[in-house]
């Protein structure tokens, strides 16, 4: 298991609000690729729930296993290693 880097989310991303509350933490329980804890808030505007703690960007891919999706082996023409910068 790797240790990723990781960023809080301080504004809801479905309203932009910026007051939530913590709501429960989680683990990679599907593919265990880290034991790190994860975050979730719900937002006091909308009510929607969030990832409030989650991996950064650049670190993404490593939640995942080699074989899943695209950056698998099934797919050599097309090998990405991280999600595209939004």
């Amino acid at each position: 298991m790797v240790n990723i880097a990781l960023e809080r989310v301080s504004c809801c991303p479905a309203c932009g609000g910026s007051e939530s509350e913590f709501w429960a933490f989680a683990y990679d329980r599907l593919h265990q690729t880290t034991a790190q804890k994860f975050e979730y808030s719900r937002c006091h505007a909308c009510s929607s729930l969030f990832q409030s703690l989650r991996p950064a960007q650049d670190d993404v891919w490593q939640c995942y296993p080699a074989e899943y999706g695209p950056h698998g082996k099934q797919n050599t023409s097309k090998t990405w290693s991280r999600l595209p910068k939004l």
